[in-house]
């Protein structure tokens, strides 16, 4: 009865009957035609409580007013539209416009052809505008705020703005997106958070990415200018174009322009300069310092290896010389000593066993020459005493010349063999000497000529040593020899002229007394002391010959001991310089392996670059007979 009786009244009043106002709605003021409201919500404050709570109940109805016509409101709290055609489904809405749509929104419009749907606080001027989401602002036409944008503001035609909280456009046909993002201008495209598009055509993708006059900027880089494109975080593009009217510098953070570049390059330069000669110079100080001193160690270091090697050389040259020298002087003596045993023994017993044979043979003698001068008296007797004298005469002469004749013979026979076999001995002697000498001589020739490889100052100087210690002892050798040989001989020759002399004597004397007797005698006598004397020299040679067997043996033994150690040594030598260093490198270790006539020796060795110009070398071998050498050396480039 109420609702007809407002009706009545609207119609009393002039209001067109096409107009139909919800009796929950009897306040709000409608001026024009078929205007509708409807409403079946919840009654709730206009503060933008929630509607459906009880305690925010209140009468809205009182402050409604529509203008226009055709306009259609449903559960519209507090209406404020003036024009044609608009529609509310819900929400608080000021309306200044035709064909609007407003749902379930909180929001002020003015234009027409607008779309406000699940929004509040919001407000939208011009045409065709489309907005969702809270607190949006938009002035123009044919925008689009979607709803997962919020607090966003647009200003011009065709925008497009989705999920871009806080964000803002103005312009035209522009797309952005991305919290905080903003373009001014036109058909920009902005895509990220704090991206940034100013004029026209711009592309902004990325964070913090910045694009200013038709440039491309990706990733947070910063393009100015058209054709500009900016894709690191850290990259300012201006499109290849200069920057004009710089003012100076002054924080550490400011821009410089080019007069200040160059004057600060000049200075800079300038500095740079003075610091490069400082340095250079005080470089070239410290090289020539340093080179002088590297120069200086080095030449100490080698000087000292080269001292080294050449005492170790000349101590090991001396040593073995010396070892030698005293092997071969012992053995020298011993052989001397064993020989003049042996020829003392024998001349001994050869005297021995002459004075008994002569002992025996005159006992011998004696008693045939006492039974023949029994036999002989009694036959003289017999034949003539007066015969005796003459007989006698002739006996004693006959005797007497056959016993000078066997003396004669027996010392011609001793002195030609003693001749000749002292003349034998001596030449071989000698022929053995040269033939040590000369074997000597061609194996250290043939070593002299070997030993050039190596380090030839140390060897040389080893060479000169080693040549003058091996003339000296071979001198000494050879004069040591010379003398024993000598007093040997003499001595054998004393002794045998001696021996000889006594010999001589006691057969003479024996002779001598036994003259008138002995005439047959004699002959048996003188046969057997030729082959004696023959036995006992071909003895004798036969000794000789071996002992001078055993010194030639001995020699070539001291030769061919001295010709290995020579030999291991020009091994080494060869190790040494068959080391491969590596030139590639500052520092390189090598070892190497060296064999010569049957000798072998290992070596190893560093070498190292002190400097671009100063290289040393040090390097050691041991050989197969335990000869250790040791070689140094540097050189300087210039």
């Amino acid at each position: 009865m109420g609702a007809a009786f407002l009706g009545f009244l609207a119609l009393g009043s002039g209001a067109h009957a096409e107009n139909s106002i919800s009796t929950a709605q009897p306040n709000i003021s409608v001026t024009g035609d078929n205007n509708t409201t409807t409403f079946d919500g919840t009654e709730a404050s206009p503060d933008y409580s929630p509607y459906d709570k009880p305690e925010n109940k209140a009468h809205v109805g009182d402050h409604g007013t529509i203008n226009g016509n055709d306009n259609i409101l449903h559960n519209a709290y507090a209406p404020n539209v003036t024009g044609n055609g608009n529609t509310i489904d819900g929400g608080i809405a000021t309306i200044n416009g035709t064909k609007n749509t407003v749902t379930n929104s909180t929001v002020t419009i003015n234009g027409s052809f607008n779309s406000a749907t699940n929004t509040a606080l919001s407000t939208v001027a011009g045409y065709s505008n489309s907005v969702e989401s809270f607190g949006n602002n938009v002035s123009g036409s044919a925008n689009t705020i979607d709803n997962k944008s919020e607090n966003a503001g647009v200003a011009g035609n065709g925008n497009v703005v989705s999920s871009a909280n806080n964000s803002f456009v103005a312009g035209n046909a522009n797309t952005l997106s991305g919290d905080n993002a903003s373009t001014l201008g036109y058909n920009n495209k902005v895509n990220g958070e704090n991206a940034t598009a100013l004029g026209a055509n711009n592309t902004a993708t990325g964070t913090n990415s910045v694009a200013i006059g038709g440039a491309s900027a990706s990733n947070g880089g910063v393009a100015l200018g058209s054709g500009s494109t900016a894709t690191r975080a850290d990259q300012v593009d201006v499109g290849n174009r200069q920057i004009t009217s710089v003012k100076d510098g002054v924080d550490t953070n400011d821009a410089v322009n080019v007069g200040q570049m160059k004057s600060s390059a000049s200075d800079t330069l300038k500095n740079a300069n003075d610091y490069t000669d400082s340095g250079l110079a005080k470089e070239a100080a410290a090289r020539e310092a340093g080179d002088q001193q590297t120069l200086n160690t080095a030449n100490t270091n080698a000087q000292n290896y080269a001292n080294t090697a050449e005492k170790n050389a000349n101590q090991y040259t001396d040593d073995g010389l010396a070892k030698e020298a005293a092997t071969r002087e012992a053995g020298d003596q011993q052989t001397l000593n064993t020989a003049n045993t042996n020829a003392q023994n024998y001349a001994n017993t050869a005297e021995k066993n002459a004075n008994q044979y002569t002992d025996d043979g005159l006992a011998k003698e004696a008693t045939a020459r006492q039974q023949g001068d029994k036999d002989t008296l009694a036959s003289a007797n017999q034949y003539s005493d007066t015969g005796d004298a003459k007989t006698l005469n002739t006996a004693n002469t006959n005797a007497q010349g056959y016993a000078d004749q066997a003396q004669q013979n027996a010392q011609h026979y001793s002195d030609v063999n003693l001749g000749k076999e002292t003349a034998d001995r001596i030449i071989g002697d000698q022929k053995t000497l040269d033939t040590a000498n000369k074997y000597t001589d061609v194996n250290l020739g043939k070593e002299a000529e070997a030993r050039i490889s190596g380090d030839q100052k140390t060897l040389q100087e080893a060479n000169s040593n080693a040549q003058n210690y091996a003339n000296t002892a071979e001198s000494n050798s050879n004069t040591y020899t010379n003398v024993s040989v000598a007093k040997e001989a003499a001595a054998r020759i004393a002794g045998d002229e001696q021996t000889l002399k006594t010999a001589n004597t006691y057969t003479d004397v024996s002779v001598g007394n036994e003259a008138k007797e002995r005439a047959d005698g004699d002959a048996k006598t003188l046969s057997s002391a030729n082959r004696y004397t023959d036995n006992r020299f071909s003895d004798l040679s036969n000794r000789m010959d071996s002992y001078s067997q055993a010194d030639r043996a001995y020699t070539d033994q001291q030769v061919r001991s001295a010709s290995r150690r020579l030999n291991a040594g020009i091994a080494g030598a060869m190790a040494m310089a068959g080391l491969p260093f590596n030139p590639l490198y500052d520092s390189s270790f090598a070892m190497g392996f060296g064999s010569y006539r049957g000798q072998f020796a290992g070596a190893a060795g560093l070498q190292t670059h002190l400097a671009d110009n100063v290289i040393i070398r040090a390097s050691a071998s041991v050989d197969s007979h335990g000869g250790a050498g040791v070689g140094a050396g540097f050189s300087v480039g210039f």
